[in-house]
C-alpha cells in the first residue's frame, strides 16, 4: 500500500507498506499547486493539435464523474450549491 501524507493533493512524503517488510518512507519535493500534471498534458495536447488527451479521454473523465455522483447519491451527500 502507498500512503500519501497530508495534504494528498500536494504531498511530498509517502509511505510504502508491503506485507512482511518494514515500511519505507519516501520524500519527493512538491513543485506547483497540484494541477501541474494536468497543465502539462493540456499544453501537450494543444501543441499537437489534439482536442482530447489520450492519457485521460473524455469518456473516462465522464465515467469517473458518474461513479463519484453515484457514491454521493448513495451517501446522501449534497453540496450547498446544488
Amino acid at each position: 500500500m502507498i500512503r500519501i501524507h497530508h495534504p494528498f493533493w500536494h504531498g511530498s512524503e509517502m509511505t510504502l507498506s508491503v506485507n512482511g517488510k518494514p515500511d519505507v518512507q519516501m520524500s519527493h519535493p512538491f513543485v506547483g499547486n497540484g494541477y501541474n500534471c494536468e497543465a502539462v498534458e493540456v499544453m501537450r495536447c494543444i501543441r499537437s493539435g489534439r482536442k482530447e488527451s489520450t492519457l485521460m479521454p473524455l469518456d473516462e473523465s465522464l465515467a469517473i464523474m458518474e461513479t463519484m455522483d453515484a457514491f454521493r447519491l448513495e451517501w446522501g451527500l449534497r453540496y450547498p450549491t446544488e
